[in-house]
């Protein structure tokens, strides 16, 4: 959200687990779980639909690679440096460094 200059609201307390899963039972009690992101009327708990979201609505194609880019399997493996493989040898699995 900084890096796309959204606002946002951080909710939590501090050395306070059992409060803060208070605070997120109130919003979601079906699944309280962190993260746990309000957009809109939407509640999302899932990690990468919730950076896919924010991204795609706010800036596509400005931190995700490109869909036909090389690198875009690594980048939904939640990879920030794939390994380099030999071209020679290629494989069906993606290492990350």
């Amino acid at each position: 959200m900084e890096e796309l200059g959204l606002p946002y609201k951080l909710e939590f307390k501090r050395g306070d687990l059992a409060g803060s899963m208070a605070s997120i039972r109130a919003i979601n009690p079906g699944m309280p779980v962190a993260p746990t992101v309000v957009y809109g009327d939407q509640v999302l708990t899932e990690s990468g639909a919730i950076i896919e979201l924010i991204l795609q609505r706010h800036a596509p194609g400005k931190l995700a690679p490109a869909l036909d880019s090389p690198d875009y399997p690594a980048y939904l493996s939640g990879c920030t440096t794939p390994k380099a493989r030999s071209p020679a040898a290629p494989s069906p699995i993606i290492a990350c460094g």
